[in-house]
């Protein structure tokens, strides 16, 4: 909560952004497919940066928007700030999934 508040407290006016958080994991089941898809997840968040009620608003695949809404969960964001105040707030979060590179992940 701290480092949410140094990083806006000299702020004015400002929209939500993302902060922190590890990239969504793309679905084990749809790894032989190798398909590419998005998802958009609805959260809430707090004047703290934290995310609440995250909600899968739209997928392309129910994989998608599952594992698009567990990395969400776990994110920061920097609030949106209204004079010179965070507040709590409502976003919609599109996430894009690309296939895994195999060759990437071979060491």
């Amino acid at each position: 909560d701290r480092m949410v508040a140094r990083r806006v407290k000299d702020i004015r006016e400002a929209a939500p952004r993302f902060f922190i958080g590890s990239a969504p994991e793309y679905p084990a089941g749809l790894r032989k497919a190798n398909l590419k898809g998005q998802a958009v997840v609805s959260v809430r968040i707090g004047a703290n940066g934290a995310v609440f009620d995250p909600a899968v608003k739209s997928a392309t695949n129910p994989a998608f928007g599952n594992a698009a809404a567990a990395a969400v969960r776990l994110w920061r964001f920097l609030p949106m700030v209204k004079n010179g105040h965070p507040v709590e707030t409502k976003a919609d979060v599109p996430i894009v999934f690309d296939p895994p590179n195999p060759a990437r992940n071979q060491s």
